[in-house]
C-alpha cells in the first residue's frame, strides 16, 4: 500500500483534521505508517490523497485512528480507500517542502510539513514559535495563522522524527516572520491533487 484516500460527505462542514495509519501482518503487532495534522484539510474538497513513496512492505491489516475534528464534533466518513501504485522507493530523509520559510504578519493557513510522508513521533526543540503557529508532535507540521502584530522575528528550530526504517533523523527548520512590503508580493497556489496544503512563493 503506497497511496490511501480519505473522503467526507458533501456539504459536511465537520472533518478530520488529525489521524494516524498503522499497519498490522497478524492483527495484534502494529506499525505507524503515516501521521498528519491540518486543520485546513477538507475545506476546500472532500477528498485528501496521501502517497507513502517510503511504504514498500505489505501487511495484512490497516487501520485509522483519528485524533481530532474541526470543532471537536463528530464527523462522518464517506470512503477510505487504499491503493498500491508503483512508486520509486526512495531513501528516508526527514526535510521540510519549505526549510527556510517566510511567513507575514496576518497570513493564514500556513501549513509546512515533511516532504516525505511515513514520518511519526516528532519531537522539536523548545523554543517558541512565532505568535498563532502550532506544532503537531503527531505529524511533525506547524500550521496555523500569523496575527497581525506579530513580532518580526526569525526561529531557527531542530525537529526530530522516527523514519518508517526505525531510526531517528533530525533537521533544521528556520521560520522567518516579516511585513508584506512593496517590494515583495505574495502569491499563493493551492495543490488540489497532492492532498498537501497551500505553498507560498514570494516575488521580487
Amino acid at each position: 500500500m503506497t497511496q490511501y484516500s480519505i473522503a467526507v460527505p458533501r456539504g459536511v462542514e465537520w472533518a478530520p483534521i488529525a489521524w494516524q495509519l498503522e499497519g498490522s501482518k497478524n492483527g495484534e503487532n502494529w506499525v505507524i505508517l503515516d501521521a498528519r495534522e491540518n486543520p485546513g484539510y477538507f475545506r476546500t474538497r472532500r477528498k485528501e490523497t496521501f502517497s507513502l513513496p517510503l511504504q514498500q512492505e505489505r501487511f495484512g491489516f490497516y487501520r485509522f485512528s483519528f485524533f481530532k475534528s474541526r470543532e471537536s464534533h463528530m464527523f462522518p466518513i464517506a470512503e477510505i480507500s487504499l491503493q498500491s501504485t508503483f512508486l520509486e522507493a526512495k531513501t528516508p530523509s526527514l526535510q521540510y517542502d519549505i526549510a527556510d520559510c517566510r511567513l507575514f504578519r496576518g497570513e493564514s493557513n500556513i501549513l509546512v510539513s515533511p516532504i516525505q510522508g511515513g514520518f511519526h513521533s516528532f519531537v522539536r526543540e523548545e523554543v517558541p514559535l512565532p505568535a498563532g503557529l502550532s506544532f503537531s508532535p503527531l505529524a511533525g507540521s506547524v500550521f496555523g495563522s500569523i496575527a497581525e502584530t506579530a513580532v518580526l522575528e526569525a526561529v531557527v528550530m531542530t525537529v526530530s522524527g522516527v523514519s518508517p526504517a526505525g531510526d531517528t533523523q533530525s533537521t533544521a527548520l528556520l521560520l522567518r516572520v516579516d511585513e508584506c512590503r512593496g517590494d515583495a508580493a505574495m502569491v499563493r497556489l493551492r495543490m488540489v491533487c497532492g492532498g498537501r496544503g497551500d505553498g507560498v512563493f514570494i516575488l521580487p
